[in-house]
């Protein structure tokens, strides 16, 4: 069994959004890193209302800062179009940012980008056909990505 150095605190998200909160708002620009979990607690709901605007705003502040996983989630978002109008362009930026600072998550979703091409849109197609548990009709993308495994 695996122990923990905090084994003694109970998971509290309210609890841990308080504390971003604070740090976020800390110093004039805030700390990057409480910003950007503060956007994962808000995009997620853990600990808040799920919010996709303040995720978005959230890691709009963080990735302003230079921090390479609220890039990430930013071309995330702006890849699917949760809390932003979905741009493809701006994916692959946020993407390309975070990338250059060697985000792995990055450079794999950039990675990923350039294989199927011009847009996102396979990714869209693969990821929302698999959430409605149809990843079968998604064949074209299944076949592409297995030419690499």
């Amino acid at each position: 069994m695996t122990e923990s150095r905090f084994d003694f605190l109970k998971e509290d998200y309210a609890k841990a959004v308080e504390w971003y909160q604070k740090a976020a708002e800390a110093a004039a620009q805030g700390d990057a890193k409480a910003q950007t979990f503060l956007g994962k607690c808000y995009q997620y709901g853990q600990g808040v209302a799920q919010d996709d605007k303040k995720a978005i705003e959230w890691y709009q502040k963080a990735a302003a800062q230079g921090d390479a996983d609220a890039q990430t989630h930013l071309g995330l978002c702006y890849q699917v179009g949760k809390g932003v109008a979905q741009d493809d362009k701006k994916a692959v930026e946020w993407y390309q940012k975070a990338a250059a600072q060697g985000d792995a998550s990055a450079q794999t979703l950039l990675g990923v980008c350039y294989q199927v091409g011009g847009t996102c849109l396979s990714i869209r197609r693969y990821h929302r056909s698999k959430s409605y548990g149809g990843a079968i009709r998604c064949g074209k993308w299944e076949s592409r990505k297995s030419r690499y495994r």
